[in-house]
């Protein structure tokens, strides 16, 4: 049996208190990311030189991934049924619930490819091209691409289908737990977790775990080649340029971890939801908040631990420091004038 819903129903905001976190909080990362723009493009020395159009990219990639998540898609959970509906922007527009959900997956994957292109540009300027190691890494490189590209084309191809089969098993939701579903959860604007069983989505897991784990080798592979290169350059080097490199792969490390932190453990979470049953939607929505925040996370150790970023901030607000200073001195002599 096909249900109908009501174009209203469709249109009903996510929960007030979660709304006005996603839409507000994330105004506070608005001069986070400008000051890191305005730094890597205006004041970092040469000592990032093209790296920094490596740190560009994977800035603007965590932006469009906030505002996509935060504004655009903004989903609302309906624990303990494994599913999301859009709230936010997209909604307006009945952009289906599966293209939504896949925009935000690539969206993702998008953040995955420019962390590991970082791993690689650093590789690249420590190892040299003609070692067997060097070959290693860039086939694993072209194998992670491969599934890369191939996602998007199992995604593509089984669109038609897949879309079938949402309504499929949204009736069958309903059929099984009456009353107790959301009539919301049949807008087009929902997608549904879908079984186990469904090629789709066992491809689908298949290509991220295989993700993951060439992910897992690529990071660790090239980081220990890095280091055993910097030790083995100590002689040839300066000490500085040395500290420098090492510096530079420690803040990528961090960036790399927190992403990884702040995304697996959200996502493990919504899986064992859809496994063995989660009834709070608190949970969900505090996992959404956690993945929407990944970004500035980021962007922080990237500040903290890039001390040719942490200078270029520095030396940005460094003026007003010292006007502000000078003002002060100057009222203290002049009240001190004064009582004299």
């Amino acid at each position: 049996m096909t249900r109908t819903v009501e174009m209203y129903k469709c249109l009903q905001q996510s929960p007030q208190i979660y709304r006005l976190l996603m839409h507000y909080l994330h105004l506070v990362t608005i001069p986070l990311y400008s000051v890191s723009i305005y730094v890597l493009v205006s004041k970092t020395t040469k000592v990032l030189k093209n790296y920094k159009n490596y740190l560009l990219w994977h800035i603007l990639g965590n932006i469009v991934f906030e505002v996509y998540i935060s504004l655009l898609m903004l989903p609302m959970t309906y624990l303990p049924f494994p599913v999301f509906r859009s709230t936010g922007i997209l909604m307006h527009f009945d952009l289906n619930g599966l293209l939504a959900f896949y925009a935000l997956m690539y969206l993702i994957m998008h953040i995955f490819i420019s962390i590991l292109e970082m791993f690689r540009y650093r590789y690249n300027v420590a190892i040299d091209k003609t070692s067997k190691s060097y070959s290693m890494v860039r086939n694993l490189y072209k194998v992670n691409y491969g599934f890369c590209i191939l996602s998007p084309i199992i995604a593509g191809c089984a669109l038609p289908s897949c879309l079938s089969h949402q309504l499929l098993y949204k009736n069958q939701l309903f059929d099984k737990y009456n009353d107790a579903v959301p009539i919301e959860i049949m807008c087009n604007t929902t997608v549904i977790a879908p079984p186990f069983s469904d090629t789709v989505m066992i491809l689908t897991l298949i290509i991220i775990v295989i993700l993951c784990i060439l992910g897992g080798i690529i990071i660790t592979t090239t980081t220990r080649g890095i280091l055993k290169k910097l030790d083995e350059m100590r002689s040839n080097m300066s000490a500085r340029t040395v500290a420098l490199q090492r510096m530079l792969l420690i803040s990528l490390v961090v960036q790399g971890l927190v992403h990884c932190i702040m995304l697996i453990i959200p996502i493990a979470t919504f899986l064992y939801a859809i496994v063995y049953v989660l009834t709070n939607d608190v949970i969900a929505y505090i996992g959404i908040l956690v993945i929407s925040f990944h970004g500035p996370f980021s962007t922080i150790a990237m500040i903290i631990f890039t001390k040719p970023v942490q200078d270029g901030i520095k030396g940005l607000f460094r003026p007003i420091v010292e006007r502000r200073s000078t003002i002060q001195l100057s009222a203290v002599a002049i009240s001190w004038n004064k009582s004299m």
